[in-house]
């Protein structure tokens, strides 16, 4: 994540603005480019205190080498990537920190370096870092719920999110996340595509308006391109571009891979997923998702084994039960898939997704009556004008055996523009009626 150099040495060196940065024992002078330790001043080196600078405005955000190189020796004037290492190395120095543990600057391989100590910004009448803390903080609860994927959670991550843009509406990071909040609400149909996808797009643009730079907003209206515009082409830009700018963020690897999976190639969603691994993003929904995409690909012992690699640290995540089930269906370990459906609908409780594969599972082995109670319950909220997502009523349909009523429902998930429809091309629920001419025109629909 990188906020733009010009724009932080824009308003740091601007009146009104901030005076100085107070961080531990130490203090930056803005307007007087000096740097104090207590009541003492320490002589420091121009572009020692530039980089500092840089590097406070971006606090708790990595700052990419290029970066730092272009607005510290503006005139290209360096000869080594390695006088950036002596610089930081001389800034580490004057702050007495030891970069194997560090307690400022903390270095991203190849990336770039982050400031990590809490900073007091002396200036106006609130400090800056007490609303981006604040604003930070918020987001990093929001985020938490986001992970978990259930529809109280989702919802809860929405409310955070707008906490976090309340009090920092300058904060990207907090907008485009409200973005990623609403795109689950549509993936996991908690309001129709028109409303979830449209409203990301408008966080997802504001925060480009704030800072064109970050790769989660860019991510956020890769997505919205992919699932609510069909527009496979654009959405791969937005989403290499992102990875260009933060090629560890999970979110557009995922975003990656299901756009292989719309066009029908889910050994390279297999290949793209994998690269959302690093150590520290390694998670059980990643594993749920690298398992769906072995399921995708048709390699079901892979894909279990994913399945319950995440069920192990996380034995109550619905959506991994929800992937283990969809795989277990397809081993014909019927009984196990079912236990997982309805594990996945407890779990999960309001959700229509885990509600549709419960009822696709129940009609699938032969549980007709607990099938048609899913489906009629689906359509008495219909009739009251509630937002069903027609995907799992397809689903449902279609582990009955009613073709004609499945592929019908298709096309309406086409017409909602529902996300889900791009797994048709892929997954093996649809075998069934997949050579089919209705189902075949439905999909030239997409």
């Amino acid at each position: 994540m990188c906020y733009g150099v010009l724009s932080l040495l824009r308003i740091a060196m601007a009146q009104p603005g901030p005076s100085a940065y107070r961080f531990g024992p130490f203090t930056l002078d803005v307007a007087h480019g000096s740097f104090h330790k207590g009541t003492r001043r320490v002589r420091a080196d121009a572009r020692l205190i530039r980089c500092l600078l840089i590097l406070i405005g971006h606090r708790d955000q990595i700052v990419p080498r290029a970066s730092l190189q272009k607005h510290l020796w503006p005139d290209g004037r360096h000869s080594r990537d390695s006088d950036l290492d002596v610089l930081v190395c001389q800034v580490r120095k004057l702050l007495r920190d030891n970069p194997r543990n560090p307690r400022f600057i903390r270095t991203h391989h190849g990336e770039g370096y982050r400031f990590i100590f809490p900073v007091e910004v002396v200036s106006g009448s609130i400090p800056e870092s007490t609303a981006r803390s604040r604003a930070f903080a918020t987001c990093h609860r929001a985020r938490q719920q986001w992970a978990i994927r259930t529809p109280a959670a989702i919802r809860e991550s929405i409310r955070l999110y707008t906490e976090a843009v309340e009090q920092d509406p300058t904060f990207a990071l907090a907008w485009s996340g409200r973005a990623d909040a609403w795109i689950m609400a549509g993936i996991h149909c908690l309001f129709a595509p028109k409303e979830s996808f449209l409203r990301a797009r408008s966080d997802a643009k504001q925060a480009m308006l704030l800072d064109a730079s970050v790769a989660e907003a860019i991510v956020a209206e890769a997505w919205v391109e992919l699932c609510f515009e069909r527009n496979l082409e654009g959405a791969r830009r937005l989403f290499e571009r992102a990875i260009a700018l933060n090629r560890e963020y999970p979110f557009a690897h995922n975003g990656l891979a299901l756009l292989h999976i719309a066009n029908g190639q889910p050994e390279k969603a297999v290949k793209a997923m994998g690269k959302a691994w690093t150590e520290q993003a390694a998670s059980p929904f990643l594993n749920a998702l690298l398992g769906d995409c072995y399921y995708q690909a048709r390699q079901y012992d892979e894909a279990a084994r994913r399945a319950r690699l995440a069920l192990i640290t996380a034995p109550d995540f619905a959506v991994a039960h929800a992937c283990l089930g969809r795989i277990l269906l397809q081993q014909q370990k019927l009984a196990e898939a079912v236990m997982h459906f309805e594990r996945a609908h407890e779990k999960s409780p309001g959700s229509d997704v885990m509600a549709g594969f419960l009822a696709h599972a129940y009609g699938v082995t032969g549980n007709k009556e607990k099938a048609d109670e899913i489906l009629q319950r689906f359509e008495q909220r219909r009739k009251q004008s509630e937002y069903v997502p027609a995907f799992f009523v397809a689903l449902g349909e279609l582990g009955l055996g009613q073709k004609e009523r499945a592929v019908s429902e298709i096309r309406k998930a086409i017409q909602e523009r529902s996300h889900w429809v791009l797994f048709s091309k892929t997954d093996p629920v649809f075998d069934p009626v997949r050579r089919g001419p209705p189902f075949r025109s439905a999909l030239r629909a997409i």
